[in-house]
């Protein structure tokens, strides 16, 4: 029996944990599943719907689709959203086809969707992120910005 309305989690890294707390304040008892590489143990899941199935390799689509079948969740339709851990690359195989097929974000993509700071610089990438911000805070400092 599949039960949809699933928020599929990649990654159990600290941003991802933090982001089910926000959640469970949000949307309280929401479906929640998180597949995770390794084992993170116990988690908190504040109230929420949650399933933990560790030991996945997101490299492999066949063993991410087992494990939402093992969690009830039906890949074509049961998920309503996609939440990476930022250590998570969309890009590997075994979940670019879900990830290219359900909307895709990162906890801290989604807490700039819904709170929407009109005075923030949001620096991403993979390289230069710290010479850049600094760069931009003394710019700052020097016109009398805080």
């Amino acid at each position: 029996m599949s039960r949809s309305g699933a928020t599929l989690v990649l990654g159990a890294g600290r941003e991802t944990r933090a982001f089910l707390a926000s959640l469970a304040v949000d949307e309280p008892g929401a479906r929640v599943v998180l597949i995770d590489e390794l084992d993170p143990g116990a988690l908190d899941g504040h109230g929420l719907d949650l399933t933990l199935i560790a030991r996945v390799d997101l490299d492999d689509a066949e063993a991410v689709r087992r494990a939402l079948e093992r969690a009830g969740v039906a890949v074509a339709d049961g998920l309503v959203a996609i939440v990476r851990s930022p250590g998570v690359s969309p890009y590997r195989a075994g979940i670019e086809a879900l990830v290219a097929a359900v909307p895709t974000t990162t906890p801290t993509g989604r807490w700039l969707a819904r709170h929407r700071p009109t005075d923030a610089i949001v620096i991403s990438g993979t390289k230069g992120k710290s010479t850049t911000s600094s760069l931009i805070a003394h710019l700052l400092t020097a016109a009398g910005r805080r």
